[in-house]
């Protein structure tokens, strides 16, 4: 090794090329792990020294450049001259890293191509030997924007990048970011929202690429985010609990970076959070639906948290009706898609309620408690029972209208006969229809012993249908709870309002 240190000094514009290609060739082909660490370094910088400054009388000519960066490269596999690399010497500032690093991430991000050269060279082991160092804010962000382009499809660099310890990286680096956000540095958000991304492309791919499965769908439906989990990224979960509690709320809810954390902890199997949860001896030899729900890492209560996430950010965008004109122009005002921005809160709570049986029990506490005023229509409330109920018929939130009726049905333990009753048979109708599933009304009572209303879930009492001793006003009032029944179906695509069609086509009058 320092024979070729030592030849390449005495290099200069006269050396023939071909000795100086021959010289490149032999560092490229050496086994350059059983050189000494100072000799790599120095040569590593001397390399990148001379490929910055390519001038007339430099050692090395454009057309060496590419021989040169070879050379690097091989270097490069040990890992310490990834800090060469990154920091070579004293020849570049923080500034000027800071700059190089910006322009690599703005050609993987413009450039498909560039993800794979810029792994060829190494690049991406050298990012992650960076990462699980102490780093600026701004440092920290740029290697994670870089990490994140280059880990967006599942490519063979996933699983090197795991193997080479990127998950502990990560156990490093988020918490250091979040540290950053709440001491209001700059860059300080958005590392820890470009490491949230990393940590979302990971848990996408990575099981996948493996074939583990933390669940299978019972049903033989197609897989989801949450069906695949490596226990690899288990480190990861206290510290994104500890975030997701911590997060000091915003207005609007739902900003950056809680938004992208949510899709990250889609990805967190529901068993992990009710049996790695439970703090008792007896738990643990319990069946996972009936461990008890305790909050995981010190007191972080994930499930009224989710809860109350999705409660505020229901009320600040929809007023009453979801599909208002108002509450598309209020979700334009503040840049988010109602439909994309809230699905992640129903979708986690359903995966609770439906593997935790305490769990099922709270949140049905809080949306159906036992004690339900049901002398009035459910679906005219103004709490999230009815919001919910209200989503069964919209047409603008097709996602949102779809996670919120399935969290209601779980949260009704999937039984068809059981939602009917706490909702009424008119409001879960369309709901049931869409699974397939066709049944009729069933005669409940609630907590009190009142007969409930199969269709409204009211306690009203039910209006015998002949309209005999109805008053003039009450056959009004009927009729137009029929037409909104009717409307209801209709939105739900169980066919045309024939009120609205009698009255279109003029067989009704006044």
């Amino acid at each position: 090794m320092t024979d070729i240190l030592a030849a390449y000094k005495t290099f200069d514009r006269s050396t023939a090329r071909s000795t100086v290609h021959a010289t490149l060739h032999l560092i490229t082909n050496s086994p350059t792990a059983g050189w000494d660490s100072d000799s790599r370094r120095t040569l590593a910088d001397l390399l990148l020294t001379d490929i910055a400054h390519v001038t007339s009388t430099s050692r090395l000519s454009h057309q060496d450049v590419e021989a040169a960066l070879s050379a690097v490269k091989a270097l490069g596999r040990q890992e310490d001259v990834s800090s060469v690399v990154i920091h070579p010497a004293t020849q570049y500032s923080v500034d000027v890293v800071n700059q190089a690093l910006r322009c690599i991430a703005n050609a993987l991000l413009l450039n498909d191509a560039g993800s794979k050269a810029w792994l060829d060279l190494g690049g991406g082991q050298l990012a992650l030997e960076e990462l699980k160092k102490p780093l600026s804010s701004e440092r920290l962000f740029l290697l994670a924007r870089i990490l994140f382009l280059v880990t967006l499809k599942p490519t063979p660099f996933i699983s090197l990048l795991i193997e080479k310890g990127l998950i502990r990286g990560l156990a490093v680096a988020l918490p250091a970011s979040y540290r950053n956000l709440r001491a209001q540095y700059s860059f300080g958000k958005e590392s820890l929202i470009d490491l949230l991304k990393v940590t979302f492309n990971l848990m996408t791919h990575y099981p996948r690429m493996k074939g583990n499965e933390s669940q299978k769908p019972a049903d033989g439906s197609e897989h989801v985010l949450g069906d695949f989990w490596d226990d690899q990224f288990t480190i990861l979960v206290p510290t994104l609990l500890e975030i997701f509690d911590t997060l000091p709320p915003t207005s609007p809810p739902l900003q950056p970076p809680m938004t992208h954390l949510l899709h990250v902890l889609i990805h967190l199997p529901a068993t992990l959070l009710c049996e790695s949860s439970a703090s008792t001896p007896q738990c643990s030899s319990m069946p996972p639906g009936d461990a008890p729900f305790v909050p995981k890492a010190d007191g972080v209560d994930i499930l009224e948290r989710l809860y109350k996430l999705l409660e505020r950010t229901l009320h600040f965008y929809v007023e009453y009706d979801p599909d208002d004109l108002k509450v598309r122009r209020k979700c334009r005002e503040n840049g988010v898609v109602l439909d994309e921005l809230v699905v992640p809160l129903p979708i986690i709570l359903t995966r609770l309620v439906k593997e935790n049986n305490e769990a099922r029990a709270r949140v049905r506490q809080w949306v159906l408690p036992r004690d339900l005023d049901r002398s009035h229509p459910l679906e005219k409330r103004r709490d999230v029972l009815g919001l919910f109920i209200r989503m069964m018929t919209s047409i603008h939130h097709p996602h949102l209208k779809e996670t919120t009726s399935e969290l209601l049905f779980c949260l009704c333990n999937q039984d068809a006969a059981e939602l009917s009753a706490q909702i009424g048979y008119g409001n879960a109708a369309g709901f049931l229809y869409s699974k397939g599933i066709m049944s009729a009304p069933t005669t409940e009572y609630d907590s009190h012993g009142n007969l409930l209303n199969p269709i409204t879930g009211t306690n009203a009492p039910i209006r015998d249908n002949s309209g005999v001793d109805m008053t003039d006003e009450e056959k009004e009032q009927e009729a137009e709870r029929l037409f909104v029944l009717f409307d209801r179906l209709e939105k739900s695509g169980l066919g045309a309002n024939p009120i609205r069609k009698a009255q279109q086509e003029g067989r009704l009058q006044d």
